[in-house]
């Protein structure tokens, strides 16, 4: 019985229409299963993205200083950067690029503002920056605060993938912030539209100046 059920699923995977299907079904099953475990979880999961409506369950269920750890690459555009600096052991072996805004942008003090964190994102740029630097991290500021952070986690290998967080004004609780995880391999369109509005971005900014940094953050 063990031979004959062999002999039919090697015929069907020579057969190229009957092997669509196999293959149909299969990934059909793995979808169905990846949605249920989303679902158990709060997580929205579709191809290639998963989606976080908070950050508390991102914290809960995917520990990104692990995933960090085991990058090769990773780009950053971030509001302030603390947690990739300060809590990776050896941030300088995996983080290739830093991209945060300019702490004196309008933007990002309406951002203190409405938050009610009033100097805090600008002064933590100041403090991560020069962390950053020591550690021979390239730092860059953009002008502006975009409205959300995103990673680029190995942009050149096929499991690459990234990670984006809206950041909004009038939003005081941090943990209440959505986010979204994108995978390279099943979404190349919008992994490749964030790596490319990063290199431009990065090409536009400039490098901090210390000579204007505030004398309590040199």
């Amino acid at each position: 019985m063990v031979d004959t059920l062999f002999s039919w699923l090697w015929y069907l995977a020579n057969v190229p229409f009957a092997r669509f299907w196999v293959l149909f079904v299969i990934f059909g099953l793995r979808a169905l299963a990846r949605g249920a475990v989303g679902r158990f979880y709060g997580i929205t999961v579709a191809k290639g993205i998963e989606l976080y409506p908070e950050r508390r369950l991102l914290d809960k269920h995917s520990n990104l200083e692990e995933l960090f750890k085991k990058a090769d690459s990773i780009e950053a555009c971030s509001v302030i950067g603390f947690t990739l600096i300060n809590r990776l052991s050896h941030p300088e072996r995996h983080i290739k690029k830093l991209l945060l805004p300019n702490p004196d942008c309008h933007s990002l003090k309406n951002l203190e503002t409405t938050t009610q964190r009033k100097d805090h994102f600008t002064s933590t740029i100041y403090t991560v920056t020069k962390s950053a630097l020591e550690r021979k991290i390239p730092v860059k500021w953009y002008k502006e605060f975009i409205g959300y952070s995103f990673l680029i986690v190995n942009r050149n290998r096929n499991d690459g993938w990234l990670h984006v967080e809206f950041v909004l004004p009038h939003t005081t609780e941090h943990l209440d912030r959505p986010s979204m995880r994108i995978r390279k391999s099943e979404q190349p369109k919008i992994f490749n539209h964030f790596v490319q509005a990063f290199d431009e971005m990065w090409e536009a900014s400039d490098k901090p100046s210390v000579t204007t940094w505030p004398s309590e953050n040199t």
